[in-house]
């Protein structure tokens, strides 16, 4: 079942993103975002811009669940090592619109409360929670051909109130299945990171990839997805060059 839901949602997605394709705000295929990482913090991170007039945000990268957020008109934690970008101004967006309409974008993961004028919800996480409310921007993201692709109505959370990992940071960048995920708005069931220089955040070919347009170099591992999860086959350890005789059911 949790399989035929995933399948549903990605392809309603596809239907949306060809809808906005065919209306103009797209003629990309794939989707790119810049990676970086700081000393420190075991956490990726996601640079691109958002908003009008466009604003650069810097979000912690993770697909342990699926609702992207970011902190909205209020300070962000962390101090000047991490390099912030100035949070997110929802006030001085002409793109930026509360969703009221919201029961579509929830579930178990993400609670909602909804009422007229806005959709409150709250994030749950192991260590931490983000509450604020559900509302759609625009995004610009780099493509394949250099271009920028401008992507109206994307939702996301906006945060009022945060405790997580991500606090020193803009947000949380999550790219799980569910409907409200951005990868499944951005209309693509596909999506792939290169992290060629973990020490080097200004090295371009970190980079995070939505899209048919796979990042390459170095060796791969691909996915697998069960229910709205992913996982990584491991198939052996190796330690010092050296296979280690481990059998594989036990891995």
């Amino acid at each position: 079942e949790d399989q035929v839901d995933r399948d549903m949602e990605i392809s309603l997605a596809r239907l949306n993103f060809l809808s906005m394709e065919a209306e103009g705000f797209t003629d990309q295929r794939d989707f790119h975002a810049s990676l970086a990482t700081r000393r420190k913090v075991s956490l990726f991170l996601a640079c691109f811009e958002m908003s009008e007039p466009a604003v650069q945000q810097t979000v912690a990268f993770d697909t342990g669940t699926s609702l992207f957020w970011v902190h909205c008109d209020n300070p962000v934690g962390g101090d000047g090592e991490y390099s912030l970008d100035p949070p997110y101004n929802s006030a001085g967006s002409s793109t930026f619109s509360n969703l009221a309409d919201c029961h579509e974008y929830c579930n178990n993961a993400t609670q909602c409360f909804c009422d007229k004028k806005s959709c409150k919800y709250y994030m749950q996480y192991g260590t931490g929670f983000s509450r604020g409310i559900l509302a759609s921007e625009r995004f610009i993201f780099k493509s394949s051909h250099n271009k920028g692709s401008h992507i109206n109505d994307v939702v996301l959370g906006c945060s009022h109130e945060a405790e997580t990992a991500a606090n020193n940071y803009n947000g949380l960048l999550e790219l799980g299945t569910a409907k409200h995920s951005l990868l499944s708005q951005l209309g693509s069931g596909e999506f792939s990171y290169c992290i060629e220089k973990l020490g080097d955040s200004s090295y371009d070919k970190n980079i995070l990839i939505v899209g048919k347009n796979l990042a390459t170099g170095g060796d791969s591992t691909p996915f697998q997805i069960d229910g709205f999860k992913y996982y990584a086959d491991l198939e052996g350890i190796s330690f010092g060059g050296k296979m280690l005789d481990i059998d594989n059911e036990q891995l």
